[in-house]
Parts: C-alpha cells; structure tokens; sequence
C-alpha cells in the first residue's frame, strides 16, 4: 500500500491464478484500488477494459469495509468479520463509543502516546509514528446514514507496552453519550446542556483497565458552566446478562471542572463515587437484570464535597427497596470514616 502527497492510497492486491480471474501481474492496473480516506471513495479497473471502473464511497456505489487490521488481525471475508473483531476485542480489551454533537479532540494514554496527530494543513489524522502513537488502540470505519456520526475505537492492550491510562477529551461541540464495554466494567455517559466554550471539552479517564480496580471518571470542561450527568455503571454480569447488577446515577448536575470518579467492585455488586467538587445531589436506582424494576430508589442522595461514598444493596429482593449501606472515605480505597443506611 502506498500513499501519496494527495492523501490517497494505492492497494496492490494479488492476483492468484486459481481465483478465476483474467491473468494479470500484481502490479496490474486491474489489481489497484484506489482510495482516497478523506473524500470517502475508491475506484477499481477492471481487466477488460471494456468497462468503467468500479467505484463506491460510504453513501453509493460499492461498499470498501475495512478495518486495522495490525489490532483486529485476522483475515476478512465479509462485514460479518468486523462483528466478530468486535467481540474478540471486547473480549480482551473494551469498545469505547462516543456518540452525538461532539466529538473527540484527543486521546492520550499514560505514556503520552495519542490517536491522532495534526497535519501541517490543520487538519486531524490518524498518528502513523509508532513511537508516539497509542498501540494496539484502533479508530473503526462507519458506514451510515445519520445526522451525528459515531465514534468507535477498540482497544486490546498488550499489557507489556499498554498505559495505566486512556484520557479522552472532547471537543466541546456539544451533549454527548460517551461508552465503554468491556469485562471488568462497562459505564454509559450521557451529558446535556452542554455549553459551547473557546477551549477543548470535557475529559473521560478509564484508569486500570482489566484490573480490580478499573474506574471511570468525568472531568467537566471548567469554561462551559453547568451539565447535567446520567451515568450507568456495571461489572462483569456472567454468562448470563439478565442477572447483570448495575447502578444509575440520574440528576447530577456538574459544575465547570467538577470531578465525578466511579467504580464497581466485586461483580458489579458495590458502587463508589468520589466526588471531587461542590456537595452534589442526585437520584441513585439499584438494578438487577436489564427489564426489570429497581431493586431500590433514592431519589436524593447528597453527597459532600471531597468524599468517596461506597453503596452496597441487598441483591435477594427480599425486602422491597430496602436499605443501602454507606461507607464514607475521603477518597476511594481510603480508611473508612463512617457507616450508615440510606
């Protein structure tokens, strides 16, 4: 593959004999596809020449699917392949999307290593230099019709080369959903009212990813005033996802540069928070399974300034929305300071 100044790519693909096609040399016109990634569209000659080129892009004609094949290696043969990476690399790794009117201005891990780079003209690219670029961490294509575009990147860390850290940060266009999926924790973000601003949007850290003490946080942008947070976090459901335990945190109202850290620990079956601001109030719902009512609802729990609250429920459903136990410590794994019921 080779790519010139223009940002297009030449594709040389092999010609067997046994493939049923007309005899030609590798280096055949007939064996190019042309592409060029930032206009969207490829060409193929064919052999004969008889006839025009075959050509497509993401909205007509042929369709290219590709996808990085040096992280999701294996050998392609239909779209159905990309599924399957898709859960390999959930498997060993997370999927994180990102979704709505934002976008994302960076991701950076705990070495410094990024996604993307900035080209001379300004634009965003792909960072090609190995030293400096995120390994194993893949930016996949979408092709679909849809006002606001999906981000999905699929990470399978190498734990010899791989950071502690992923830090992505918006840039501030707009409300967003920002998910991860993965064993240890899977979290769903969703942010409104989300002023625009003059510098880069809000954070998202994934810290110790595949360990026991896997945690997401939320750093709100500190120039764009206040949003409104939903979060839904849960661990490691099993092999059977209707038995899944998970929390949501539903009414948070963050302020500019308001710190919000979560993590689940023991299968999903505890939640802590750790909140790194003003005193917050917001609505606390306890799940189990995915279609069924909450075990409990606590429709105002004020945390203070600089805690870390630790929820544990009661997951027999014994008792009808019964207590929640707290632990309080100034920061999550600390002492704790406290016990109570909500």
């Amino acid at each position: 593959m080779s790519d010139s100044s223009s940002q297009a790519l030449e594709e040389q693909e092999s010609n067997s004999p046994g493939a049923g096609v007309l005899p030609s040399d590798d280096d055949a016109p007939d064996c190019t596809i042309n592409i060029k990634p930032f206009e969207g569209t490829w060409e193929l000659e064919f052999a004969s020449g008889d006839l025009p080129p075959w050509s497509g892009s993401r909205l007509h004609g042929g369709r290219l699917l590709t996808m990085p094949y040096s992280v999701l290696s294996g050998r392609p043969t239909s779209s159905a392949d990309l599924i399957i990476a898709l859960l390999e690399g959930i498997a060993a790794g997370a999927l994180i999307i990102l979704a709505g009117d934002d976008g994302s201005e960076q991701i950076t891990d705990s070495h410094q290593r990024t996604i993307f780079r900035t080209a001379p003209d300004g634009n965003r690219r792909i960072n090609e230099d190995a030293a400096s670029r995120i390994p194993d961490l893949a930016l996949l294509p979408i092709h679909e019709k849809g006002v606001a575009a999906r981000e999905i990147y699929v990470w399978r860390p190498n734990p010899a080369t791989a950071g502690t850290q992923l830090q992505h940060k918006m840039r501030g266009r707009g409300n967003y959903t920002w998910s991860l999926v993965s064993p240890a924790l899977s979290a769903s973000i969703a942010a409104t009212v989300v002023a625009t601003g003059t510098t880069g949007g809000d954070q998202v850290l994934i810290e110790q990813l595949g360990t026991a003490d896997q945690a997401v946080t939320h750093i709100t942008a500190p120039d764009r005033g206040p949003r409104a947070l939903q979060l839904s976090i849960a661990g490691w459901p099993g092999s059977d996802i209707s038995q899944a335990k998970w929390f949501e945190i539903a009414n948070f109202t963050a302020s500019p540069g308001h710190t919000l850290l979560a993590q689940v620990l023991n299968a999903g079956r505890s939640l802590t928070v750790h909140n790194d601001g003003p005193s917050a109030t917001f609505q606390l719902s306890v799940h189990s399974g995915l279609d069924k009512d909450p075990l409990a609802v606590r429709p105002s729990v004020q945390i203070p300034s600089g805690k870390a609250w630790r929820f544990e429920a009661d997951w027999t459903r014994t008792v009808p929305n019964s207590p929640l136990e707290v632990l309080e410590m100034d920061k999550i794994g600390g002492a704790v300071l406290r016990q109570f019921q909500i």
